[in-house]
Parts: structure tokens; sequence; C-alpha cells
């Protein structure tokens, strides 16, 4: 069972949003940048065609995990073990109810096709570099049984953009289900937020149909075959 959080997106650019891009020689650690955040790193000259392989994992993996929890603290559990393949997280994971393929996944000790990110927000990270925008960080969104407060209780992602960029992702966004949001502290950064990774899921895919290059019929397909299950490319899905 995917998360979600329950708040109503905004639709439109914020008033107070910088149109702005880093120089392509900047240091990622200059808080003159995008040293806002603590372990990030540059994701940029991104291709459609890499962003396509991150999206199409991420779709593949997503499915599963959502199909093998009975809620949102077991898809955490299990979305946290695959993020950290290692042999301590798949510990915490009870494997009699989840498929071969993310039982794998889980014990391999070589992390999924994510780039290091998290599930549900690393096909977007990319699909924004894609369409030359520059991703800062990014949080899937994490529930907790503690006290302990997270990151971020819904997926984001933090992004600088010029304008023509910015105002041409605004009906994507609207279309997909995501809002936009911004930051007081980091003000040189637009946040795009969502109720789910569903929806972030489906802006990804969204942003690479309209990228310059757009996707193959053969990409089309691949990703829809991700989305649903193979031999289900019509299935109705969450996303």
């Amino acid at each position: 069972m995917i998360p979600e959080s329950s708040f109503e997106p905004e639709l439109e650019l914020p008033l107070e949003a910088a149109f702005w891009l880093p120089s392509p020689d900047a240091d990622d650690d200059d808080e003159a940048g995008l040293g806002y955040f603590h372990e990030t790193w540059s994701i940029r000259d991104v291709t459609t065609d890499f962003a396509f392989d991150i999206l199409k994992s991420e779709l593949n993996l997503a499915r599963l995990v959502d199909e093998a929890s009975c809620d949102q603290h077991e898809f955490e559990t299990v979305a946290s073990a695959l993020e950290s393949p290692d042999p301590e997280n798949a510990g915490r994971v009870e494997f009699g109810h989840i498929r071969e393929e993310l039982m794998y996944e889980i014990a391999s000790d070589v992390p999924p096709n994510l780039e290091e990110l998290e599930l549900g927000v690393a096909g977007l990270v990319h699909a924004l570099a894609a369409y030359e925008c520059v991703p800062a960080a990014s949080c899937r969104g994490h529930v907790y049984k503690s006290p302990r407060r997270p990151w971020s209780d819904r997926p984001v992602v933090y992004f600088a953009s010029d304008r023509e960029h910015a105002e041409h992702l605004v009906p994507l966004v609207r279309a997909s289900g995501c809002g936009f949001n911004f930051d007081h502290e980091r003000p040189k950064l637009i946040l795009i937020e969502a109720p789910s990774i569903a929806e972030t899921m489906r802006l990804a895919e969204m942003i690479l149909l309209s990228t310059p290059s757009g996707l193959s019929v053969e990409q089309r397909i691949a990703l829809s075959e991700a989305r649903n299950g193979p031999g289900n490319p019509n299935q109705s899905t969450l996303w």
C-alpha cells in the first residue's frame, strides 16, 4: 500500500519563485548555489533515455512493493530495505508474501537502478534533469511509528529552473496531481510535492514525454508494462 498524505496541492508557481539556474561549474557545496542540503550530489546533463531507464526500474519496483505491502508502515519497511540492500535491512522484512523478484532485490548487495535515490522520486529527479532543470534534493516522504519527525511526510523534489521551463511544467504538474511549494529557507529553489509517489512517478513520465526527444512507442510500452506488470499493459493501477 503506497502511503498517501492528505493535502490540497498548490497548482500555481510560487509568487516568490526565483527563476534561476546555477552555472555549470558551480560548486555543489557553495551556499550561494545548491548547498542547502547534506548528502546530495550533482545530477545534470541527463539524457531522456537515461531518465527513462531510471523511471522504468522505479515503476516496476514501486508496483512490487505496493503489492507486497499490507499498510503504509509495511511499505516503508520494504521500500527502505530495497533502497539500502544489505543483510541487516533484509532481516527486517518478512519474505513470505513477497515476490521472488523483490526478494532478490532486497537481499542483493547491489542497489536497484535508482541511482541511490529513493523509490518514487528517483524518476522525477532524473526527468527534471533531462528537462534542463537542476534538481537539488528529494524525499519520497516517510511514515514513522515513533514521534520522530521525517525530513518530509510527503514526496518532494527541490529544483532550480529558469522561467521558461518552470512555466512549461505547470500544466504537467496540474495534470499529474502534484503541486508546487516554496521554502523561504531555500529561496532559490522551487518545490514539487505530491500526495504520494503515484503522482510523482506520473509526473516523471509526463515530463519525459514532453522533452524534445520524447519517448518512443517501445519506451511507452515498456513503462506501461513496468507500471502494470508484464502482460497487463492496459490494467488499471494506482498510477
